[in-house]
């Protein structure tokens, strides 16, 4: 063989091997990133006639390294507090899949209810803590809504929301805030720099 036409394609084989095994770097690279994890916590509330609307509120909030929110309310929040925090772990690819938005379902006083039913309560508390305390219990009861719930769940949740109303009534400093804060969670841009940031 001509050593020209030899040489060149000892130096084509190079290339090729050396493109090969820089294609394997970068394949093992990407699955380290997608192996790392974003850790946290989330505070868990419980669900009770006199819990106070920040418990309410920071039910569901996420915080720790890997978020903007580094660390969480100060626990308890007053004499009638029960929340709690629960660590988590999730891998890059669970945090793109949405376990972030996967909040823990609320415990409390109020047996029964499947998880949609207690949502939809959890977020009628919500809705009702966002507007004054009406002048009658009655009033109350109109605003949450009550005939929306399943008829197995109305007693309790009327019996709860009664009780819930009086309290406020009689401790209106529990009534405050008004507001969810905002999301502590990465944002939709921050998620591709998970990988980087932990």
């Amino acid at each position: 063989m001509n050593p020209v036409w030899a040489m060149v394609l000892a130096i084509v084989a190079f290339f090729i091997v050396l493109r090969l095994r820089n294609r394997g770097k970068r394949r093992t690279v990407s699955r380290e990133v997608f192996a790392r994890r974003i850790e946290g916590f989330q505070v868990t509330g419980y669900l009770h006639p006199e819990m106070s609307n920040a418990c309410l509120f920071d039910h569901g909030m996420q915080f720790g390294k890997g978020f903007r929110r580094k660390d969480g309310p100060e626990l308890p929040h007053d004499e009638n507090c029960r929340c709690t925090t629960i660590p988590f772990s999730f891998t890059s690819t669970e945090v793109f899949n949405g376990a972030l938005r996967n909040i823990a379902d609320i415990p409390g006083t109020l047996d029964g209810m499947t998880t949609d039913t207690s949502r939809m309560f959890l977020e009628t508390l919500k809705r009702l803590a966002s507007q004054p305390i009406p002048d009658s219990s009655d009033r109350f009861l109109e605003q949450s809504g009550l005939e929306g719930f399943p008829e197995k769940n109305r007693e309790a949740i009327k019996a709860f929301l009664e009780t819930r109303f009086e309290f406020l009534k009689e401790h209106p400093t529990a009534a405050g805030p008004t507001e969810k804060p905002k999301s502590e969670a990465p944002t939709e841009g921050e998620k591709s720099e998970i990988g980087e940031s932990i």
